[in-house]
């Protein structure tokens, strides 16, 4: 009977090590290699996207082991009403595929379920190697931040109709300076919790590339994200010194940035009170022009109230799009900069509700005197606040549903590791 035991505990051993070996990779080659993809084009990285997707479907249906937890209920009801919305649209080719400029139809709603599935399952069999996958993350992250910190400081390594010794916004290989944001803003929370749990010169390097290239994104709505977190962090850690240090490093790496081409960070910041006030007022060209696409949108909810337009079809249902400030024969939006408004109007309320369901299911529950499930959470929480006013795209977007299946992993594998995951702030 022992031996027979053994026998078997061997032989499940030896499964979970090769299943190990091919789960690894599938993350980290999306969580740290895919954002380092230097293309600004959108078809390589959904290419990318779709081979790394299909290859963690072929590990699921390897390895026969079904999992579950209740956030598939509200994940499969919005993928349902998604898939109705894009039957019914009168747009299919965007419905099914995307708009050129985004490529984020139903089909690529299918790639994001599949990395939610496959990073849940592999946190929930192996809890201690996904702590080692957020450090490789993180460190992609650091490296993707410090060529976007150079591009500011005006050496371009990733010339693209620019000078290489012209400053510009930071954007590094996500070419975009707003998605860029979007991305430092998720790596930061993770960047707080490692330099909390242990000050050194890595976690110092690694927080101050990740604060400080998101400030020179210049993105104010990854600014407005960063808010609440930085709040919540304040009053859910109990060790203060370690948060104050924190702050001093923040304080220090501002100091050092906002003085550079005439207060540039500053001045941009100085932009947020008219802003919001000519939004509050109604003019198209508060918030850069996105009060116009607020109220587009908004007009077009009454006739797509139940199945929407089709995803990424917000180009036909906002029919004045930018002309109304650019003029004839200007370029379209094809987002509405509000990730809520753009669910809304081109799948539907019920297909919004569904996914709010969606994220609230893996948020509940989080014990936020953990160190992992704070970050987590406030990582959730601080990309839901930038999306009042941003887009989801294909460069930043897989990673926030692989990341947030991790999430949901590790809360239902009940396993915490001594040093790092069962300390309390």
């Amino acid at each position: 009977m022992v031996r027979l035991f053994e026998h078997r505990l061997g032989l499940y051993t030896l499964v979970a090590h090769d299943s190990l070996k091919l789960r690894i990779p599938v993350l980290v080659t999306l969580l740290a290699i895919y954002p380092l993809i230097a293309v600004p084009y959108v078809f390589p990285r959904w290419a990318a996207l779709a081979a790394i997707s299909i290859l963690a479907l072929l590990v699921i249906f390897k390895e026969k082991s079904p999992v579950y937890n209740n956030s598939y209920i509200p994940l499969g009801l919005f993928l349902l009403l998604v898939f109705i919305s894009s039957c019914f649209s009168e747009y299919p080719g965007e419905a099914w595929l995307g708009s050129p400029g985004y490529l984020t139809g139903f089909i690529t709603y299918i790639f994001f379920a599949i990395l939610f599935v496959f990073a849940y399952s592999t946190a929930l069999k192996f809890p201690v190697q996904t702590d080692k996958i957020i450090d490789i993350w993180l460190l992609s992250a650091a490296l993707i931040a410090l060529i976007g910190l150079l591009q500011y400081l005006g050496l371009n390594l990733l010339p693209l109709g620019t000078d290489i010794f012209k400053s510009t916004k930071s954007a590094s290989t996500i070419y975009n300076s707003n998605d860029l944001g979007t991305f430092l803003l998720m790596a930061f929370p993770f960047a707080a919790l490692r330099f909390i749990q242990g000050i050194n010169f890595r976690s110092i390097m690694i927080l101050s590339l990740v604060y400080g290239t998101l400030l020179t994104t210049l993105c104010r709505s990854a600014w407005v994200g960063l808010v609440p977190g930085v709040l919540l962090l304040m009053i859910c850690c109990r060790d203060k010194k370690k948060v104050t240090a924190l702050l001093a490093v923040m304080l220090i790496v501002t100091v050092l940035l906002m003085p550079l081409y005439n207060w540039r960070i500053l001045r941009q910041m100085g932009t947020f009170f008219g802003e919001a006030e000519m939004t509050l007022a109604g003019d198209p060209e508060g918030g850069s022009a996105r009060s116009l696409l607020w109220q587009e949108g908004i007009k077009a909810l009454p006739e797509s109230v139940f199945l929407g337009s089709g995803a990424d079809t917000f180009y036909y249902v906002s029919p004045e799009k930018f002309a109304a400030r650019f003029g004839e024969g200007a370029r379209a939006a094809h987002k509405a900069h509000n990730i809520y408004l753009e669910i809304a109007v081109t799948m539907g309320i019920p297909a919004l509700l569904a996914y709010l369901w969606f994220l609230f299911s893996v948020l509940r529950k989080t014990d936020r005197s953990k160190p992992r499930d704070l970050a987590f959470f406030l990582m959730v929480i601080m990309y839901m606040a930038k999306g009042f006013f941003l887009v989801d795209v294909i460069t930043v977007y897989p990673l926030f549903w692989a990341l947030i299946g991790l999430y949901r992993g590790l809360k239902a594998s009940g396993v915490e590791r001594k040093l790092h995951l069962t300390q309390n702030f």
